[in-house]
């Protein structure tokens, strides 16, 4: 079995730290970038008190943000739950239940939903 995610991306940001890690539209991040902003994720998830292991419910559209809240899940030892967000409000609700997510963090157009 190969690194885990954190491992790997902290392995790029070493070696090729300018590497772009992920692009959205017209913006790119760096294995720098991602491995520097998933560090914040992380330590402001356990900041809120999250014990590892929690589910963490992220409902976002895929891009920079999507891969900076799954990074910072995994390295602050939490268990990253991406929520589609085509779903309407009561699937969301049932996914939401069935996975136990312990919190649920979201875009501002997603809020009546979330």
């Amino acid at each position: 079995m190969g690194p885990f995610l954190p491992d790997a991306v902290r392995q790029h940001a070493a070696l090729t730290p300018g590497a772009p890690a992920v692009t959205e539209g017209s913006r790119t991040l760096t294995y720098a970038e991602l491995d520097r902003r998933g560090n914040r994720v992380a330590r402001a998830l356990l900041a809120v008190g999250l014990p590892q292991g929690t589910h963490v419910g992220y409902l976002v559209r895929p891009g920079i943000l999507s891969a900076e809240l799954l990074m910072g899940c995994a390295k602050a030892g939490l268990v990253a739950t991406p929520l589609n967000w085509r779903l309407t409000e009561s699937e969301l609700v049932a996914v939401a239940q069935d996975a136990e997510l312990g919190i649920v963090l979201t875009q501002t157009e997603f809020l009546p939903g979330a």
